[in-house]
């Protein structure tokens, strides 16, 4: 009787652990799928993969006073028609394309580098005022700045009267 090694092709797990990128697998059967899944190793490729996950563009949001300063990194960009960038009260959208590079003779090893379209969606912690925005672009950075919502009376609570009968 003779001992058979470990086939990584008869086994159903492998095969479905080579079947693509995890993120996909994840958007497909859920973020909760491979929680559930009994085998120790399936949950810990979902938590890592929770990790590798980095959004495009990459930002920094911060507060500063009346104001919110989002400073996001987009190296590549020549001029405003690859970009676009609009405020609702309570988020921030950007949306673009930046060049594809020429082709390079002989073989690439490693490309980590965004290339083509992007989008990106920036939930404010509060209200803004939409009237506010201003960006600037410069050294690879885009820079928008918005106050944030402040009603008439100073406040950003609304006062909603109540009629007693």
């Amino acid at each position: 009787m003779g001992t058979k090694g470990r086939d990584v092709n008869n086994n159903p797990f492998e095969m479905l652990k080579n079947l693509g990128d995890m993120k996909d697998m994840k958007k497909i059967l859920g973020d909760d799928f491979f929680k559930s899944i009994p085998f120790p190793q399936w949950q810990q490729m979902a938590e890592n993969s929770e990790d590798e996950e980095v959004s495009f563009p990459r930002l920094d949001l911060f507060e500063r006073g009346q104001e919110l300063i989002a400073v996001i990194e987009i190296p590549g960009l020549e001029g405003p028609t690859e970009i676009s960038l609009s405020v609702g009260p309570y988020a921030l959208f950007v949306k673009g394309s930046l060049p594809t590079l020429p082709a390079r003779e002989g073989d690439v090893h490693l490309s980590e580098r965004h290339h083509g379209a992007f989008e990106r969606e920036v939930e404010f912690p509060v209200r803004v005022d939409e009237s506010s925005v201003k960006a600037a672009y410069a050294q690879g950075l885009l820079t928008v700045r918005v106050t944030k919502y402040q009603s008439a009376q100073g406040n950003t609570d609304q006062y909603i009267p109540i009629s007693f009968d």
